[in-house]
């Protein structure tokens, strides 16, 4: 999803509890897990009629929004009495049950679901490659192209001083070589980390949008990585991030105070 994609849609906020969850591997087999609990046998009149209407809303929608990779589980559920869908790395932690906060927006009578937080938990599920908003990245980015130079800077260090070592002195010509040595990580390592960031600029416009709708403080400067280290257990890896733990990280970096 890129920022003109953004500025067709319109993120917003739901909350409930989940129900009628199905997950799948892919929009085939999400489709078939929703015909399978149909065909229950201790199902009620009002719960098939629901299951239907999911899957035949989800039959025009998914095809328009869900991934079709290896990496990401797609789920399907009831919240708010609205059918919602989507697709994480981990949805197949989603319970039938939990109570979540949503950021969706519609899609063909449905709710596609651009990140998940559960609440008892702090769980927060986000798009792969969506952690930090706009701001965020662009530091981050230029937090890699400082440490390049640093690095670049002591190899040079090191390889002048063992020079030096061996009876080589410095002339003239060598001043402006040390010099040339400390401009060239500047003038390589920045405009290269700035031009990775214009190729990611579009994963930070929509972590933005996601953090504005969750209403969390500053989403243009929030860096979520923090709480990819919140779980102790390691039951979630990487892609389970602890929303509290890195909210009170950013909320700590940034003075932020809650009214």
């Amino acid at each position: 999803m890129n920022g003109l994609e953004l500025k067709e849609e319109e993120f917003f906020l739901i909350e409930g509890e989940i129900s009628e969850l199905q997950t799948g591997k892919s929009t085939v087999n999400l489709l078939e897990a929703i015909e399978g609990r149909m065909g229950l046998r201790n199902l009620t009149v009002g719960v098939v009629a629901t299951l239907a209407e999911m899957h035949g809303v989800l039959t025009n929608s998914v095809s328009l929004s869900l991934y079709e990779s290896e990496d990401v589980f797609n789920f399907a559920g009831i919240v708010d009495e609205k059918i919602v869908f989507g697709s994480f790395a981990i949805a197949d932690k989603i319970r039938h049950g939990d109570m979540v906060k949503l950021v969706v927006s519609t899609k063909k009578g449905a709710y596609f679901v651009h990140s998940l937080l559960r609440t008892d938990d702090h769980l927060l599920m986000l798009p792969l490659m969506v952690f930090a908003g706009r701001r965020a990245l662009l530091k981050g980015c230029m937090k890699v192209a400082l440490r390049l130079c640093i690095l670049i800077w002591f190899v040079s260090f090191l390889c002048i001083h063992f020079m030096s070592e061996t009876g080589f002195s410095l002339s003239e010509k060598s001043l402006y070589l040390c010099l040339l040595l400390f401009l060239a990580p500047i003038f390589l390592c920045y405009p290269t980390e700035y031009m990775t960031y214009r190729t990611i600029k579009s994963y930070g416009i929509y972590a933005s949008e996601i953090f504005s709708a969750f209403k969390f403080p500053r989403p243009d400067d929030l860096d979520v990585r923090p709480g990819m280290s919140g779980y102790p257990d390691g039951n979630y890896g990487f892609d389970g991030i602890n929303c509290k733990v890195a909210l009170d990280v950013h909320r700590k970096k940034f003075d932020i105070v809650d009214i």
